[in-house]
């Protein structure tokens, strides 16, 4: 019995370290000058599992020149297709300053996002600006990967668990 009580031990380690093996955590860096344009199509896009994602506001910000108006500014867009949602982290708004432009929006930007497609799905990232007059500046986001398992995965890997015990039970018993 501490064969096989070993034995599912390990399987279950194996299958919750592969489990976790395509997420994306850490972070996504946005060049301005590349990957800014009217919509999602502008940026690029980052594969995740399903899982639940926290994005929040990591560092730098970019800036515009030329005739249109200059300053800094901390925005970043998130674009999912199988839900049409389109996010901005930070805002339009200009400062004078790179730092000013980030510590405006530490604490204020962080969104959830959920991907529920059976082999997962791509996100688009990019920054929502029509206008070609971009510094090469990069805005970085800091992503939290929080993976819940599938409930009817859990369900019955602790169904497997009881009934493995109640067998030892009643072996005990006899």
């Amino acid at each position: 019995m501490k064969k096989i009580s070993l034995l599912i031990f390990v399987v279950g380690v194996i299958l919750l370290i592969f489990s976790n093996a395509h997420a994306y955590p850490g972070n996504i860096t946005i060049d301005s000058q590349q990957y800014s344009g009217n919509d999602y199509t502008a940026g690029f896009q980052k594969f995740f599992e399903n899982g639940t994602y926290e994005f929040s506001v990591g560092s730098g910000a970019w800036n515009t020149y030329g005739s249109f108006p200059g300053g800094w500014i901390w925005s970043a867009n998130i674009y999912q297709e199988s839900t049409g949602l389109d996010i901005m982290l930070g805002d339009n708004s200009k400062h004078n300053t790179s730092d000013l432009a980030l510590s405006t929006h530490a604490n204020d930007s962080s969104v959830e996002i959920m991907v529920n497609n059976p082999s997962g799905e791509y996100l688009s990232f990019y920054i929502n600006d029509s206008s070609e007059y971009n510094n090469r500046h990069n805005v970085n986001m800091n992503v939290n990967v929080a993976v819940v398992p599938e409930p009817v995965s859990s369900t019955l890997f602790v169904l497997g668990g009881l009934v493995f015990v109640g067998r030892r039970y009643l072996k005990k018993r006899k």
